[in-house]
């Protein structure tokens, strides 16, 4: 292969997955159907771009650099399109030498990371994108959040908060709609390895107002968590993070059964942030939907594995000799805050592989009736892909779905408010598709509680969208006009 040739045999450099190596802007994007003309905003999504051909043959998805999109939606059905890299420390390196330096990046081995590089902490910034405060954060698990410019996606510069950040933040930031407080976590805060993790708050104006340390039963891969009014919750599974094992050639990450989950449950309120651990049988969740408080009972919807998908075996639920141990499904736990014992109780909400649950946003730490999630629906094709988004009404029970047609696929979608609504669910779907007979992607809107209508609007890009990870809407955000 040439020198800048990706591997057109590997799962995660080919098809949709073939890393769309440039940055620009697509201005007034064609759309089909009609938008709301009052519907302003700006739809932001993060994923993975590897700028240069991995160095590692175990490259993974997880492991390419941040690059962030923007549908900027200015009203009168006028929609204009963004994307630049996210450009982090280990982006410079590799842009000046040319070439992938850091290998699989943290989830390879030791060997597989340039020597001139290896005292350098990988920084992905791949995973989320959000704005709050005022400000356009990039996310990832293990790093400080980093600052873009809303408008021109240029990146400005790891954000610590006025250095009251010293640790990373995790990427799954949760808003309380009633504060208006960012909340979210950091992990390793005694070094790699390390169980020490802390509770973060950052106020309405960006400011962080709580990093409180405390110690978790083991350092493990926990890439989200749930808020409630007075509650965080912390679902703990046992893919345990091992710094000494890369120098035996061997991941980083490795799923260990024989330690139990935990749920660690703390309080908002303080005056100590101590969480209690709730031991149960081993599982891992990637997302969680929502948690809410009912009297002294606390209820958290996630999905739920038995088993840690994907990278650090290679199994997911369409190739592995048994794909229910690696298969994702929405569920409830609850616990009751009086109970004598440490017991969660499950049940299962529905019974479809699906992955990446969003909600309402505006109903985030209270009682929510709106799931939306990305589902498998059985189509044939690309095995990495999601089919389907699909509606759950847990009031009634009755899931829709959206199927984009044969031989298109569908990356996280979000909740987008209908202008001047309050009441929950009252809006669009927004979610992003990929055509693989057209090598095209294209924005739908659907409306929220009525996938089954069909799309309202498709804003269509003259070209494709690599597949992403989480995506966020601010609606009503529009440009300054010193900024344009």
């Amino acid at each position: 292969m040439g020198r800048f040739e990706f591997d057109s045999t590997h799962p995660y450099l080919s098809g949709n997955f073939k890393p769309m190596r440039f940055e620009g802007e697509a201005p007034f994007l064609e759309i089909e159907g009609e938008l709301p003309a009052d519907f302003t905003g700006v739809f932001y999504l993060n994923g993975s771009c590897p700028q240069f051909p991995p160095s590692s043959k175990r490259y993974h998805w997880f492991a390419g650099d941040g690059k962030v999109h923007a549908y900027y939606f200015r009203g009168d059905s006028v929609v204009d399109y963004a994307t630049r890299w996210v450009r982090t420390e280990n982006f410079e390196l590799e842009r000046r030498a040319q070439r992938s330096l850091f290998g699989n990046k943290k989830y390879g081995a030791l060997t597989e990371i340039d020597p001139s590089v290896r005292h350098i902490r990988p920084q992905l910034a791949n995973t989320n994108v959000v704005f709050h405060g005022g400000r356009l954060l990039a996310l990832e698990d293990g790093i400080a959040p980093i600052e873009l410019d809303p408008w021109s996606l240029e990146t400005r510069g790891s954000h610590r908060f006025d250095g009251r950040l010293d640790s990373a933040m995790t990427a799954h930031v949760h808003t309380d709609p009633g504060t208006g407080e960012m909340i979210g976590f950091g992990r390793q805060l005694g070094g790699s390895g390390s169980p020490t993790m802390s509770h973060q708050v950052v106020n309405s104006e960006g400011v962080m107002t709580h990093n409180e340390p405390f110690e978790s039963p083991y350092c493990a891969l926990l890439h989200d968590f749930a808020i409630s009014e007075d509650y965080v919750a912390y679902p703990l599974g046992p893919a345990i993070l091992d710094p000494t094992r890369p120098a035996q050639g061997k991941p980083v990450l490795q799923w260990e059964p024989h330690r139990p989950a935990y749920l660690g449950i703390l309080s908002r309120k303080g005056p100590t942030y101590s969480p209690r651990w709730l031991p149960m049988d081993p599982c891992f969740m990637w997302h969680t939907l929502n948690m809410y408080q009912e009297d002294r009972s606390l209820h958290i919807d996630l999905v739920r594995y038995k088993n840690l998908p994907g990278y650090d075996t290679g199994r997911d639920v369409r190739s592995a000799d048994n794909p229910e141990e690696y298969a994702g499904r929405l569920v409830r736990w609850s616990v009751n805050l009086d109970a004598p014992t440490d017991e969660v109780t499950e049940h299962v909400l529905d019974d479809l592989i699906s992955e990446f649950p969003r909600i309402d946003e505006r109903s985030m730490g209270q009682k929510h009736r709106h799931a939306f999630f990305l589902c498998l629906d059985g189509k044939t094709g690309a095995s990495r892909h999601w089919d389907a988004a699909a509606h759950l009404d847990l009031q009634t029970g009755r899931r829709t779905l959206y199927d984009p047609g044969a031989q298109s696929f569908v990356s996280e979608g979000v909740f987008a408010p209908r202008v001047g609504s309050t009441e929950e669910g009252d809006g669009y779907y927004m979610v992003p598709v990929y055509h693989e007979d057209q090598k095209r992607s294209e924005v739908v809107l659907l409306s929220a509680t009525d996938f089954e209508a069909g799309p309202i609007a498709r804003v269509k890009l003259p070209f494709r969208q690599n597949p992403t990870f989480h995506a966020n809407f601010c609606a009503g955000l529009t440009q300054p006009e010193d900024a344009a």
